[in-house]
């Protein structure tokens, strides 16, 4: 029975292995096919799926908090939560993959807000703000807002950043993403009714920040049907959001 337990953990760590691999592989491609500043782009995302793999570990793959996942990536920003950045939300555990694909979309966001948008400037805020309704369905909702910063206009190309922060997150989580460049600020707002990107023994029994939202396991019930696209021509199955978006590219 150890060997076999070996053995099973041996599988295991060669099958993550290669779905990192792969993983990388795809962030690279993407990233190249863009024509930003290869590296830096490149490294800073490197560290972004670095951080997410941290709390994954830690937690032994039982996916990460919502809370956890937003301090590590926004940790170069630490000293502006509670000034220019306000989180609010309570404590709920994803799964791993839906863990991983959020923790990439506020990796873009705020490397966005620090280039051009609200934290690029000594006034701009940000609001985080995340919460499971209690209204029967099971919805995860998330806002990424911000105010305060220059004048946002919509951008002439996308480039991979906009790949992650809409395509990947509806992959991962089921549902459309709204991405509004108001002119105070971006708009960032994803809701998911698949209750499956939540870990089963989920816990947010406290208060987060100054949350006044605080819902029970037993209030996140099974939802409707995940969103469809009506001229998909080929079925990709794959576990990773990002690798999915890079293979579907190839083969158009």
């Amino acid at each position: 029975r150890h060997e076999e337990q070996i053995q099973f953990l041996m599988n295991e760590v060669n099958h993550r292995s290669k779905n990192m691999i792969t993983l990388v592989q795809a962030i690279a491609r993407q990233t190249a096919s863009t024509h930003e500043d290869f590296m830096p782009r490149f490294s800073e995302r490197m560290q972004s799926l670095a951080s997410s793999q941290d709390l994954l570990v830690h937690s032994g793959w039982r996916g990460a908090r919502v809370d956890e996942i937003v301090d590590s990536q926004l940790a170069h920003f630490k000293d502006l939560i509670g000034t220019r950045i306000f989180l609010k939300g309570p404590h709920v555990r994803l799964t791993s993959a839906a863990a991983q694909s959020l923790g990439m979309a506020l990796h873009e966001l705020a490397t966005n807000a620090g280039k051009y948008g609200a934290l690029s400037n000594d006034t701009g805020t940000v609001t985080i703000e995340w919460k499971v309704l209690k209204n029967g369905t099971g919805k995860f909702d998330i806002t990424w807002s911000e105010q305060g910063g220059p004048r946002v206009t919509v951008p002439e190309r996308r480039g991979f950043g906009s790949t992650v922060i809409e395509k990947m997150a509806r992959i991962a989580f089921g549902q459309p993403v709204n991405l509004e460049f108001l002119p105070e600020g971006v708009r960032w707002h994803l809701r998911s009714i698949d209750d499956r990107i939540f870990e089963d023994d989920f816990q947010h029994t406290e208060k987060y920040h100054d949350t006044d939202e605080i819902v029970t396991p037993a209030q996140v019930t099974t939802s409707a049907s995940q969103a469809t696209e009506q001229r998909t021509r080929i079925l990709v199955v794959e576990d990773e959001a990002i690798i999915a978006i890079d293979v579907a590219a190839a083969l158009e």
